[in-house]
């Protein structure tokens, strides 16, 4: 089997970018059109994440994530969660600079972690040095 390192931190940091440095905020029905995604918390203990939500005199309507092919995520239909069965909302807002950070801090630090012990080993009379 035929491994690639690059394709494997690539793959790692994408994964980082796009899961990482989110920050979830509770929010009052009221709010809900301010932000572009939600989590609804039913009292049955469910939650659902919804996008493009807007409220109504009974309900959150919006699109609600769900499974998609392979494993991914997949925006399905707008549906409707009556305010009698939810029991909190949260606004999901990305961290773009957390998430930079993240993603270039640490392979960063590993390197500079790296040099510094290559440096301390060569100046310790090492074999690998020359």
């Amino acid at each position: 089997m035929f491994r690639s390192r690059p394709v494997s931190l690539a793959l790692v940091g994408l994964f980082v970018w796009v899961t990482g440095c989110q920050t979830y905020t509770q929010i009052a029905p009221d709010q809900v059109p301010d932000y572009d995604h939600i989590e609804v918390t039913m009292i049955s203990g469910d939650k659902a994440k919804m996008r493009r939500a807007t409220v109504e005199p009974d309900s959150i309507r919006g699109q609600i994530q769900q499974a998609g092919r392979i494993g991914g995520r997949a925006w399905g239909d707008r549906v409707a969660v009556p305010l009698s069965e939810i029991e909190s909302i949260t606004a999901v807002e990305s961290n773009t600079a957390g998430t930079v950070g993240l993603v270039v801090g640490i392979p960063l630090a590993l390197l500079l972690i790296g040099g510094a012990a290559y440096s301390i080993s060569c100046s310790n009379d090492g074999y690998f040095c020359d």
